[in-house]
């Protein structure tokens, strides 16, 4: 199983997403259901997530407007639910940080994710 970067919505993206190929196969490769990459806005850095939970036809949906659509918990994920990520006053509105991937381990991909990020 091997994943390729895909086309992004923006060029910075594809780049970052090429050079951390190893970084998301390994995490696929480690008993994952599904790993996600966000991205901190202000600061440009990607960090990945490996997820156990199934990816159902409402995570997506979990993604977009629920609970994982918002900054306060990708910020949480972002730091690995660290104590420093518990520090932070961080607002759920949205614009801190964005989804830029999400990957299987069979190989498959969210390609559009615009839909996410709204």
């Amino acid at each position: 199983m091997s994943i390729t970067p895909f086309h992004c919505h923006h060029p910075l993206e594809f780049v970052l997403l090429q050079e951390h190929a190893d970084a998301i196969n390994a995490l696929l490769l480690s008993g994952t259901t599904y790993v996600t990459g966000i991205r901190n806005n202000e600061t440009g850095e990607v960090r990945f997530h490996a997820w156990k939970s199934e990816w159902e036809e409402s995570t997506l949906g979990w993604w977009n407007v629920g609970n994982m659509g918002c900054d306060c918990n990708r910020h949480l994920i972002f730091y690995d639910y660290t104590e420093e990520s518990y520090n932070d006053d961080v607002s759920c509105d949205g614009e801190r940080y964005t989804l830029v991937g999400v990957w299987f381990p069979d190989g498959g991909d969210i390609r559009d994710l615009l839909e996410l990020n709204e």
